[in-house]
């Protein structure tokens, strides 16, 4: 019997830095959770703004370690799944001298769960991320009460 497929929720975070910041403890953190079945990584990029205002992708090289092995493993992740427009977007919010590191990823931390719940007859209906503001605004209403 093959196992039952579970597909997590698909999200994204970007994290802006200075030119020339390590990266190296917050991507090994990323690859321990991947190596830990918590996370698959669908892609990796690095986005800076270019001369005409508009996003561009960095060569990973440029802001990663791709000589270690786990972080070649991420900068193998990288699909291109971010359109021109996405960087862009992503560029009109960065300063001078910062780029910004933006990596797309499924959770699997529900993985285990799902396939227990398949076994025992259940399907997957839906998943999806919350957006953080939406769940800011019914905190503060439970707060308000």
């Amino acid at each position: 019997m093959t196992a039952p497929v579970f597909a997590g929720p698909v999200d994204y975070a970007v994290f802006t830095f200075p030119l020339g910041a390590s990266l190296h403890s917050g991507l090994l953190a990323v690859r321990e959770r991947v190596s830990a079945g918590m996370i698959d990584v669908l892609d990796i990029d690095a986005v800076r703004r270019g001369d005409d205002d508009r996003g561009e992708r960095m060569p990973l090289p440029e802001v990663l370690d791709v000589d270690h092995p786990d972080i070649q493993q991420l900068v193998a992740a990288q699909s291109f799944l971010l359109d021109d427009e996405d960087l862009t977007d992503i560029a009109t919010e960065l300063g001078a001298s910062r780029y910004a590191l933006v990596i797309v990823y499924e959770d699997r931390s529900l993985a285990p769960a799902a396939e227990a719940f398949a076994l025992a007859g259940g399907l997957e209906l839906f998943s999806g991320a919350m957006d953080i503001a939406d769940l800011q605004t019914v905190v503060e209403k439970e707060d308000i009460s």
